[in-house]
């Protein structure tokens, strides 16, 4: 019996699996606090029936919650995450879990 990866699945801002050398090492767009505020608004939002549609950082970074989970992160480079949970893994916050 073979345990699942706990490795995470990293995809092009169209949603295609990335493998091999087209996988590097990349800074994350968000800061710490940043990354906080925004999941802690997307958890209230849960908790009322909705979601982050759009959020401006700074004036220069755009964070967005799409419709299937994804959440996308435009700056200098985009940043794609499959949904909340890997959003949090991401930037290691604390989900209470």
């Amino acid at each position: 019996m073979s345990k699942a990866s706990s490795t995470p699945v990293i995809t092009d801002t169209h949603g295609a699996r990335l493998t091999g050398a087209a996988i590097a090492p990349r800074q994350l767009i968000l800061n710490n606090e940043q990354a906080e505020a925004i999941y802690s608004a997307m958890c209230a939002l849960n908790n009322v029936g909705g979601r982050l549609c759009r959020a401006l950082l700074n004036d220069d970074i755009e964070v967005s919650e799409r419709s299937n989970g994804t959440i996308q992160i435009f700056g200098a480079d985009p940043e794609q995450h499959a949904n909340q949970h890997a959003f949090a893994t991401a930037y290691s916050l604390n989900t209470g879990a």
